[in-house]
């Protein structure tokens, strides 16, 4: 399964469809959804992905105030 079937699923099995894997809830999901399609150290992973999710909050707030994040041209 590609990861963005993944978060298709995710967005199904959390409230309101909205992700937010600063909610630890939605991160034990993601890490059973993980296990489920067969990925080695679930938990692990999740835990990666929950931090590459709050580096992307962070650019993403930077740049509604109009400041980039240095090293990142977006």
């Amino acid at each position: 399964m590609e990861f963005q079937d993944i978060l298709k699923e995710l967005e199904f099995r959390v409230p309101n469809g909205i992700i937010d894997l600063t909610n630890d809830s939605q991160v034990t999901i993601l890490s059973e959804l993980l296990r489920e399609n067969g990925v080695p150290d679930a938990f692990e992973t999740a835990q990666k992905v929950r931090v590459y999710f709050s580096y992307l909050q962070e650019i993403s707030e930077a740049n509604k105030k109009g400041n980039p994040l240095p090293g990142f041209p977006f």
